[in-house]
């Protein structure tokens, strides 16, 4: 993850050059490069304070978040003035985050704060820990549940967490499902477009569970990219109904 004037520029090369796979190419750009703005800026000065630093890498994320409060509740109030927000409650913003409840003013800004200490917390990790093996589809750094899948060069299946970013091996010469651990080739597959084969979506005959893959190896692209393009998948999941209709028959 880069940071700095460098990282919004990778940001904002990426944006143009996906903005067709990226949901459609309905993604605002503005107000994706406004956050991303703020998020890295975040990041930036979080990583530069020893103390934040050093409970960020001891601590799960919410017990760090917890602990280091007073500071993401001031952020908060300080996001919000920069997203124009107003009548902010920085401690009701954060619980309504916690809660799901977008219509408490400063959910948004709540969004940005926790997301930039997480961001933070998986490149601490990353850095300490590397890529580890973690069949599931559970983030191990901040808990968020992951529906995207990036297939490498190297024949190996990484989940993508869309909240902090981080990424982990699923498995390695065969795509084996994140929620069962199911490795069977012929109840676990992969529904993608006969001649363009950039994004898939993945079924498990055994639990039933899906996920959207990036199969084109080509994409580089920040990591919180990844499932914003992968949400293209969807158009094959008529497939993976009619497939089931017929008793998982392809």
């Amino acid at each position: 993850m880069s940071t700095g004037p460098e990282g919004i520029e990778e940001f904002k090369a990426a944006i143009h050059r996906y903005k067709h796979l990226l949901r459609g190419g309905e993604i605002d750009y503005d107000a994706a490069v406004r956050v991303e703005s703020i998020e890295l800026e975040i990041i930036e000065r979080l990583r530069s304070e020893e103390s934040i630093v050093r409970v960020l890498e001891a601590e799960p994320l919410e017990r760090a978040l917890a602990r280091l409060r007073d500071r993401v509740e001031r952020l908060i109030l300080e996001v919000a003035e920069r997203m124009g927000e107003e009548s902010v409650e920085p401690a009701r913003a954060l619980e309504a985050f916690y809660t799901g409840d977008t219509s408490v003013p400063g959910f948004s800004s709540a969004l940005v704060v926790v997301q930039a200490f997480a961001r933070l917390k998986a490149k601490l990790y990353e850095d300490s820990n590397g890529i580890i093996k973690h069949v599931s589809p559970v983030c191990p750094v901040c808990g968020a549940l992951s529906k995207t899948m990036q297939v490498g060069g190297d024949e190996k299946y990484y989940m993508i967490c869309p909240f902090c970013g981080y990424k982990w091996l699923v498995s390695e010469g065969r795509l084996v499902c994140p929620y069962c651990g199911n490795s069977d080739a012929l109840s676990v597959g992969i529904f993608s477009g006969k001649k363009t084969k950039r994004l898939g979506l993945a079924w498990c005959q055994k639990c039933g569970s899906t996920w959207r893959v990036v199969l084109d190896t080509s994409i580089r692209v920040p990591r919180l990219l990844l499932p914003l393009i992968a949400h293209g998948a969807e158009i094959y999941r008529p497939f993976i109904r009619d497939s089931a209709g017929r008793g998982g028959e392809s």
